[in-house]
């Protein structure tokens, strides 16, 4: 046949992969950061932070632990607080552990973090940032301006 149109068959193959299960994202313990106010004795430039237990169960003592590691423009001092909070470390990182239970909706009680500027001019002003962890929780980051 002559003008007659051809054309090949289509096939369409619908085909769905099966749905992915995606892990949830991990519960983060929840933060609260005062700060920065200025510790005159030392010049410092401090904040108090404290950590709330978010899960539906206890964290045991020493579960909750952070990382503190050095940086450029500013020096460790010093730490202080309620006597459940340790620390540990010098030059690199300076670790953290809070040696208490901390039950389910629960509060650490406060940990100061005392940092010095190496010099107030600087700008931008340097960022510390400390990261704390438990079990069954991501990450909680809490970067800190040192200003004094």
């Amino acid at each position: 046949m002559i003008g007659a149109a051809w054309a090949a068959p289509v096939v369409v193959v619908a085909a769905t992969a099966p749905a992915a299960t995606a892990s949830p994202e991990p519960a983060l313990l929840g933060l609260r950061a005062v700060g920065p106010t200025e510790y005159t004795p030392s010049g410092s430039t401090t904040y108090a932070i404290y950590l709330t237990n978010t899960g539906d169960q206890a964290l045991a003592s020493g579960a909750i632990t952070g990382a503190l590691p050095s940086g450029a423009g500013w020096t460790w001092y010093a730490y202080a607080g309620n006597a459940a909070w340790s620390s540990s470390g010098s030059g690199g990182t300076r670790t953290f552990s809070y040696n208490a239970a901390l039950d389910p909706g629960s509060e650490t009680g406060v940990l100061y973090v005392l940092i010095s500027s190496t010099d107030r001019s600087q700008s931008p002003t340097p960022v510390a940032t400390v990261t704390f962890t438990a079990p069954g929780f991501g990450s909680t980051a809490v970067p800190m301006q040192i200003v004094y």
